[in-house]
């Protein structure tokens, strides 16, 4: 039982962070008008089939990770979780294109707005250039779990998420970029996390749980 909490609750405690600051978010996001939250709404939906694939890779990387973790082979679990990445953020390139490209038409699939299309392709076209780097997020977050070390998850997730409220209020009302500053500082941040976790895997401080279950 302690073993599961230990694993399981920096995850939880991410996820849940992760929702309770996009509420914090909405609040910016409604005073430039609710036409932007209904932007919001379906631009995720639309990066909900990107993210789905990275969710695939995701179940797979802990997995494999796991597997090379309990046999104490290091190699081959860093291996493995390097592998996921990369054919998860190869993926993403032409998907961010397609959706850049086809961000219009996507959109009016689900509305006939004009205020809510023009917000959602400008949302979806900024987020769709970060794609390859939510990958590296998601990815590298299963290689954490497989390795049965999700603390660094729980700091990158619940810091680099948390620091979109500042910097989203940076950017809307200091630097004077509009709903603009809230799209890039989701975007910033995401470039962040997903960089940030692949380094914190390559450095292999997960490996310490091998050396002592040996």
């Amino acid at each position: 039982i302690r073993a599961i909490l230990v694993i399981g609750t920096p995850v939880t405690m991410a996820g849940i962070g992760f929702s309770l600051i996009y509420v914090l978010l909405s609040r910016i996001i409604n005073e430039f008008g609710e036409h932007h939250m209904a932007a919001l709404g379906v631009g995720h939906r639309l990066e909900g089939m990107a993210f789905m694939v990275t969710i695939g890779f995701m179940v797979g990387a802990p997995t494999m990770v796991g597997q090379y973790v309990g046999a104490g082979d290091a190699a081959g679990a860093r291996r493995c979780a390097h592998t996921a990445a990369k054919m998860c953020s190869s993926i993403m390139i032409p998907m961010g294109l397609l959706l850049f490209v086809f961000a219009d038409p996507l959109f009016r699939i689900f509305t006939d707005d004009p205020q809510v299309i023009e917000a959602g392709v400008y949302y979806l076209r900024i987020q769709t250039a970060v794609l390859a780097f939510m990958a590296l997020e998601i990815v590298y977050e299963g290689a954490f779990t497989g390795a049965a070390d999700t603390m660094p998850t729980f700091w990158v997730t619940g810091i680099g998420t948390a620091a979109r409220i500042p910097l989203a209020w940076f950017l809307v009302y200091p630097c004077g970029m509009g709903i603009g500053g809230v799209w890039f500082a989701i975007a910033g941040t995401t470039v962040v996390k997903g960089l940030v976790m692949m380094a914190w895997f390559s450095r292999g401080s997960w490996e310490r749980r091998i050396s002592s279950t040996s």
